[in-house]
């Protein structure tokens, strides 16, 4: 009895940890959805010098459910699926952006309506040291038509 007592214990300890993963992953995947465009890039030609974007550059990130849209200049530069993972969990949580058509992927972190993107993943939780690009929201007419 004790131990069908512990099984059972033990049994609901993982289904809840598990579906809260989840939430927080699935949570994470709906703010990413929408229109982004680019406000800054910190440190990418010249360490420690900030390149700065004006609204309305036109270098945007589109992101539906499944799919992402690179636009420059009015033009699409990349499309494709992709998904989002997480890493780690408490402070140390990073989300990972998997971009499958191109084999590649990005740590995030969406707060106050800015996505920021970090350049380089292979730095294994070291994100300090990564190049990151910063996107806000901006309203979409073809994603927000209703």
């Amino acid at each position: 009895m004790n131990k069908l007592y512990s099984f059972i214990i033990l049994l609901l300890f993982v289904i809840t940890f598990g579906s809260c993963k989840k939430a927080r992953l699935e949570k994470m995947e709906q703010s990413l959805v929408g229109s982004w465009e680019l406000r800054e890039i910190s440190g990418g030609e010249i360490f420690g010098i900030s390149s700065h974007y004006a609204a309305g550059n036109g270098n945007i990130m589109q992101f539906t459910e499944r799919n992402v849209t690179h636009i420059l200049a009015n033009k699409i530069a990349t499309s494709g699926s992709y998904t989002v993972d997480v890493r780690g969990s408490g402070r140390d949580r990073e989300y990972i952006i998997n971009y499958r058509d191109l084999g590649t992927q990005t740590f995030f972190k969406i707060e106050d309506n800015k996505l920021t993107m970090y350049s380089d993943p292979e730095l294994q939780g070291e994100l300090q040291d990564a190049t990151p690009a910063i996107y806000e929201r901006v309203k979409d007419p073809v994603l927000e038509r209703n």
